[in-house]
């Protein structure tokens, strides 16, 4: 009982719909008739930021930093004997040479006062040994860290 009762939804269904396509009523659009829409920029988009940034651009910054870290022997014990190729391979290529080596960072900031004061984020200037400040100008100038809060990753460097 069911399944005629189902069949017979499926067949008024498929008449219905050759029914609707020979009268017209889902025949495509023809582009004479479409409207077209014309776009138009909503009434409270984002905000125009170029204003902004012509004014305070220049006070923007590039920070390079350079930190001495002290690189450590790994725990590894080489296998073979001195002089033997295999102890060789694993002496120069496996273990990485104890002492300083130099880790480069990069960030950026922006000035605060005519003084030269430059507001940035603590994690670009942490132990730091060199801190070069870049302005939108292209000049460069050696920068001191005057200041660091890594609580609130805030960090003030003088030029």
């Amino acid at each position: 009982m069911h399944g005629k009762r189902f069949a017979l939804i499926i067949a008024a269904c498929a008449a219905a719909m050759t029914w609707g396509c020979e009268n017209g009523r889902f025949a495509p659009i023809s582009s004479s008739q479409a409207q077209i829409a014309s776009v138009q920029a909503p009434a409270r988009g984002l905000p125009d930021f170029s204003a902004l940034v012509e004014q305070y651009g220049p006070a923007v910054v590039n920070i390079s930093t350079t930190a001495r870290v002290r690189t450590q022997m790994q725990q590894f014990q080489i296998p073979g004997e001195p002089g033997d190729p295999f102890y060789e391979f694993f002496r120069r290529f496996q273990i990485p040479p104890q002492g300083d080596s130099l880790r480069k960072g990069v960030g950026s900031g922006f000035i605060v006062s005519a003084e030269g004061y430059i507001l940035t984020n603590a994690h670009v200037v942490d132990d730091a040994t060199e801190v070069t400040v870049k302005l939108t100008d292209n000049r460069e100038f050696q920068a001191k860290v005057i200041g660091v809060d890594r609580r609130t990753d805030v960090a003030l460097v003088k030029i």
